[in-house]
């Protein structure tokens, strides 16, 4: 304990060194390094642009509440298993400092799965319209008229190009650079095929017909097995914490206390560290990884 205590002191006399001998261009350089860029683009203020963007709303009041309500429990419980204050500030800290970046990951993992699904209406939706045998204009203009957003205002944008400009291979490609989905791209060829010739490549619309209910059926099995896997995992987390304050009392009772407690406190310490490390790339992986091609 003793030794914790002169480390965390010895550290802050070297920060208040640091603080005294430098300079405001000695501060904007070490602002300006790549660990600190690192550390403002996945702070509040660096991710709520990007919140926006996914159509987010993450207001300042509500997390300042959530950080309150989320910091304050983690610092109990980690105080509760570990006795130690200052691991319990290390660990509210992480716990405020990374709760913007949790909200993000979240957000937009569900706006990949949201996207996807519209995605799959568009292009079931125009098949159908290709069936009826309406012109490749009138279908885009149906379909943005039955998604959601943001699909539908990208489609209200490809037609407006197709419009001004009379460039309908260019509109539907800058359109699939924004959603490269192979169904997309299948749909697109049927369009402009349709667009130059008149008729329609039945075979390529029986295909496509069939390769999207396929891709329907799997991706909607693929997110009922994601979810109850979601589940197990913080299921699971949530054991590894409750294990710590059994591990606190067996350890608590044993006759090497006096001998371990340092020891067992900076265990636990990394023991939460470890599961909060887990959480974040499980998380990370989720809003990288589950997307259909």
């Amino acid at each position: 304990m003793r030794g914790m205590r002169l480390l965390f002191l010895g550290l802050g006399f070297c920060y208040s060194i640091a603080v005294f001998k430098l300079n405001r261009k000695d501060w904007q350089r070490f602002l300006d390094t790549r660990v600190m860029r690192k550390l403002k683009e996945i702070s509040y203020v660096g991710l709520i642009r990007r919140i926006e963007i996914l159509g987010g709303h993450y207001p300042i009041g509500q997390y300042l509440s959530q950080a309150a309500v989320l910091g304050t429990l983690c610092g109990l419980l980690c105080y509760a298993t570990t006795d130690h204050f200052i691991y319990s500030v290390i660990i509210a800290s992480l716990t405020i400092f990374f709760l913007p970046s949790f909200f993000y990951m979240n957000l937009k993992r569900l706006a990949q799965e949201k996207e996807e699904k519209e995605m799959l209406t568009y292009v079931s939706t125009a098949i159908l319209y290709i069936r009826e045998d309406k012109n490749s204009l009138r279908i885009l203009k149906d379909c943005s008229a039955l998604v959601e957003a943001p699909l539908k205002r990208d489609l209200e944008i490809c037609v407006n190009q197709i419009e001004d400009n009379s460039d309908f291979a260019e509109a539907l490609d800058n359109l699939e650079k924004k959603y490269e989905y192979s169904q997309v791209r299948n749909l697109h060829l049927l369009l402009k095929g349709k667009k130059i010739e008149g008729g329609r490549n039945e075979q390529l619309v029986d295909y496509l017909f069939d390769n999207t209910e396929e891709s329907e059926l799997l991706i909607n099995d693929y997110r009922q097995k994601k979810a109850a896997g979601r589940s197990v995992f913080y299921f699971m987390l949530v054991l590894n914490l409750l294990a710590a304050l059994v591990m606190k009392k067996m350890f608590h009772s044993s006759m090497y206390v006096n001998l371990a407690t340092e020891a067992f406190r900076f265990c636990i310490f990394l023991f939460y560290l470890l599961n909060a490390a887990t959480l974040f790339l499980y998380e990370y992986g989720c809003s990288r990884n589950d997307k259909l091609e």
